[in-house]
């Protein structure tokens, strides 16, 4: 299945947000506590983005997802980290244009990498990655990232 269709896509709920936040010149470091304030204050792209973030789909099952995580991690982890696992994504031309936009890998490398290890690393940890857990934190701030660019 080619990908290049679902370039175009988009995230308007993401896209809607960060236009939200950037009108009220809100930054996006941690982004959360002001997409919760502005939710509750009645702002519809808040409330409706919250809810779609915060709803996991129905066929989620933790459970299994934990199985899965525990082999990655026993298998996976220092395979992709030893090689370069964010180095790598630099050989597709869509996922370097992205990295290359936000113009963070150049100004703060060693930042940068971790931000990438602590996602990569985070959705092992099945119960961090349910809405409200920090994977799934850093998972939504990653989005909204994307959204921005």
């Amino acid at each position: 299945m080619h990908l290049s269709p679902w370039l175009e896509v988009g995230d308007p709920l993401a896209d809607a947000v960060v236009a939200e936040l950037r009108t009220r010149r809100i930054g996006l470091v941690q982004p959360m506590p002001s997409i919760r304030r502005l939710a509750a204050e009645g702002e519809a792209s808040c409330r409706d983005f919250l809810t779609d973030v915060e709803t996991p789909p129905p066929w989620t099952d933790f459970e299994r997802m934990q199985l899965g995580a525990s082999m990655a991690y026993r298998n996976f982890s220092q395979l992709v980290m030893t090689h370069g696992g964010l180095m790598t994504t630099f050989c597709s031309a869509d996922a370097a244009y992205v990295l290359a936009r936000t113009n963070r890998l150049e100004r703060n490398v060693v930042r940068r990498l971790h931000e990438s290890s602590e996602l990569f690393f985070g959705v092992y940890d099945i119960n961090e990655l349910r809405p409200g857990g920090t994977a799934w934190e850093t998972c939504v701030r990653v989005r909204l990232m994307y959204a921005m660019l």
